[in-house]
């Protein structure tokens, strides 16, 4: 067995190291924690897109991406990104408060609008400290804005920090500066601090992971309660002594393969970080975020509605027509397509662990 797992990992190293995009469809299979509920990744960054844009995907200069490619953009690409208009404004008053300019559009980007993101704070703490029921068409928007705005960078720095510029990302520099990290530690335990006067990357590490545990959307390390870490949280502790998980070595790999376009490493530090998942988490989880990430592929909602429009105009047709059998088909499709979302509501609820008291 060893031998064979050892014929393998050479396989894998060499493989050719493509200039291609990765394929992101394994990475967005991984599990993740996010509102109190185990899903894989795939789930948070659609619903990212969907809260954000209202749509599955967005154009921009005549090229069309999904919920995929706009978050290999995140991380590969987040000043091309941050160009793209996914922010949806119909308030008129806002539109002028940013720039008079901007009246009269309702999409833009985040380069437009992350200069007045102090003025947005500040009036969404005015509109909270208003009942929900009493708040004007502009509080409501501007919280609704907010949240899209939160959500973007959220994701943004979820596993790299937007504007730190490494070929090999923040978390692989991290492990490689851990050594001095870790020196300069004991010795400010020993009251020894000099080396701050010298070594400010330790500063900057610290506030840059401070970031990355704050403004992460989801949490991706596994602990014995299923009360997950985030990123930035494991590799503070890392910076204070502790031990650092080997699914950090795994990510690290992982953000640094998507960034060159490596398959190789792409490749083993996907195996690595399913082999950890399933080490340290419960099958029934896991069977779960599978289930859901294969659901999502399927998007049974989207295709029932559609074939809910087809049955409907061909019942229609068969009335107009007056042909019994045309009319009869249509009933039992019907039926048939009805039975079909009875049972994908029920696959919803059971992933999502609550009844459908919201859209599914």
């Amino acid at each position: 067995m060893k031998i064979i797992m050892m014929f393998g990992l050479l396989l894998i190293t060499a493989m050719p190291q493509s200039l291609s995009a990765v394929d992101l469809n394994h990475f967005l299979k991984l599990p993740v924690l996010e509102g109190g509920r185990f899903k894989p990744l795939d789930s948070v960054v659609r619903q990212s897109l969907l809260s954000i844009t209202s749509k599955q995907s967005i154009r921009f200069e005549q090229k069309k991406y999904d919920h995929r490619e706009w978050f290999r953009l995140l991380i590969t690409s987040p000043n091309i990104a941050d160009e793209i208009p996914v922010f949806k404004v119909n308030n008129p008053n806002i539109h002028y408060l940013f720039d008079e300019s901007f009246e009269g559009r309702t999409l833009f980007t985040f380069s437009e609008i992350e200069p007045h993101l102090n003025w947005i704070s500040t009036n969404v703490d005015k509109a909270s400290e208003v009942d929900s029921f009493k708040r004007t068409t502009f509080q409501r928007d501007i919280l609704s804005l907010n949240r899209q705005v939160s959500t973007y960078i959220r994701l943004k720095n979820t596993y790299n920090i937007e504007n730190f510029e490494s070929p090999h990302g923040l978390l692989m520099e991290y492990l490689n500066y851990l050594p001095t990290a870790r020196k300069i530690m004991r010795d400010m335990v020993r009251n020894d601090i000099q080396h701050l006067d010298v070594d400010k990357k330790f500063l900057v590490f610290f506030e840059w992971f401070r970031t990355l545990h704050e403004q992460s959307l989801v949490s991706v390390v596994p602990n014995e309660t299923e009360n997950w870490q985030t990123i930035g949280e494991v590799c503070l502790i890392g910076l204070e002594g502790g031990r650092v998980p080997n699914i950090v070595i795994a990510y690290s790999q992982l953000v640094q393969s998507v960034l060159q376009s490596n398959n190789a490493l792409y490749v083993s530090s996907i195996e690595s970080l399913n082999g950890i998942y399933r080490s340290n988490v419960s099958p029934a989880i896991m069977r779960r975020v599978s289930i859901e990430y294969y659901f999502n592929q399927l998007q049974p909602f989207y295709w029932l509605m559609v074939a809910y429009i087809g049955v409907i105009l061909m019942i229609f047709t068969a009335w107009f027509v007056n042909s019994k059998q045309i009319t009869q088909l249509g009933s039992v499709l019907f039926n048939l397509i009805f039975f079909s979302h009875t049972v994908s509501l029920g696959i919803r609820m059971w992933i999502q662990n609550r009844p459908p008291v919201t859209n599914l």
